[in-house]
């Protein structure tokens, strides 16, 4: 098992989640930088050669009732989970390792009628019907056919992926990458850099989900208008704001007058300034969690967080949470809340919902608090 703290974090062995053997561990010098799962989930895919993130999935062992009986279950960790939050908690962890679908397919599925190779494939509309359903057979097409540009055009309205294995000129081709991010975004990913570098590409993809900015070059996404445009759909595009715009104070203060839980993407130096942490809390007391160890002391902060959220007391440091003053505003506040029911939907899933543009509906992040909480006491 392994536990986290605040202030101390020990090595995470993962284990594999069908043998329960050893499948990765880290060292706790290598966790500090990670913020979310899907963070751990990138590390591990590095160390272990995995293409990418979204061929990793990681679960959590827990603890549930069951008519009387403690059962052990495994539940699958949401990407956006902060890690902070994992950390709170004793956890064991287990990873399993999905293959892409071009890879689990036979190779007859790939064909268009029983006995008939891809390469046999000379007409326009059966080759259609294969990209329609595993992108990668473009690569196996006749030349006539993985060079037709009208083929591609139509086959990325269909099937987004075929953007990533069609040749190098289609990825270049502006109609055809924007034609592609009209079905996914993430389309943009296998665009050309000349087009990933491209301001008016770039605005057009933010508009449609803000999670394009992370697709975007380095040079784009140091771009200060762009960034604040796509801050406009939705606050938590800062997330994928490079170093030096996630501490541009004007930018962050956009972020967090909208959405104060906006703060846990902001770099260290604004999560330390007391007005940015202010106008977060006064939005959302519960941002108070990703303030700074030194904010969560000022007992001015604290109070602007419970007074927006009794709630947020908790997050406070622990000589705040014994104020008195502080204690009787909780209390107050706290009594007059209707807290929904925990579900994934209304829970303040703000990491899943919060980067489809137009911007989301705040439900606020309501935090469960446990029966040794001094709020209840």
């Amino acid at each position: 098992k392994h536990r986290h703290s605040d202030t101390a974090m020990g090595d995470l062995e993962i284990l594999g989640a069908m043998s329960g053997e050893a499948f990765h561990r880290f060292q706790a010098s290598e966790l500090k930088e990670l913020q979310e799962v899907v963070d751990l989930k990138r590390a591990i895919c590095k160390a272990k050669g995995l293409p990418n993130s979204s061929m990793l999935r990681l679960f959590e062992d827990k603890v549930s009732a069951d008519a009387g009986e403690m059962v052990k279950i495994t539940v699958p960790l949401q990407d956006n989970l902060p890690l902070q939050e994992l950390w709170r908690r004793p956890c064991r962890l287990r990873a399993l390792v999905l293959l892409p679908e071009e890879d689990m397919a036979p190779r007859s599925s790939l064909c268009g009628q029983p006995g008939q190779r891809v390469t046999e494939v000379t007409e326009v509309k059966p080759a259609l019907q294969l990209l329609g359903r595993q992108a990668q057979v473009i690569t196996q097409l006749p030349q006539e056919l993985q060079g037709d540009r009208a083929l591609v055009l139509e086959a990325v309205s269909k099937n987004w992926k075929v953007l990533r294995f069609c040749r190098a000129n289609f990825q270049d081709d502006v109609e055809i990458v924007r034609q592609a991010m009209l079905q996914n975004v993430s389309a943009l990913e296998f665009a050309s850099a000349r087009l990933r570098n491209t301001k008016s590409l770039a605005l057009e993809a933010v508009a449609l989900n803000t999670a394009a900015l992370q697709h975007l070059t380095d040079e784009l996404r140091e771009d200060e208008e762009l960034l604040r445009e796509a801050l406009r759909w939705n606050p938590f595009a800062l997330r994928f704001a490079s170093p030096a715009l996630a501490n541009r104070k004007e930018l962050v203060m956009q972020a967090v007058k909208a959405e104060g839980l906006a703060l846990l993407y902001a770099g260290r130096e604004m999560r330390e300034d007391a007005e940015v942490v202010r106008a977060a809390v006064k939005q959302n007391g519960s941002a108070l969690i990703f303030a700074s160890g030194e904010l969560r002391n000022d007992r001015g902060v604290v109070a602007e967080a419970v007074n927006q959220n009794g709630l947020a007391l908790q997050h406070a440091s622990d000589e705040l949470q014994r104020d008195a003053e502080l204690l009787k505003e909780a209390r107050r506040d706290v009594a007059s809340l209707s807290v929904p029911q925990t579900s994934a939907q209304n829970r303040g899933d703000i990491f899943s919902r919060g980067f489809v543009s137009p911007r989301p509906l705040r439900h606020g992040y309501p935090v469960a608090l446990s029966s040794t909480s001094t709020l209840w006491t």
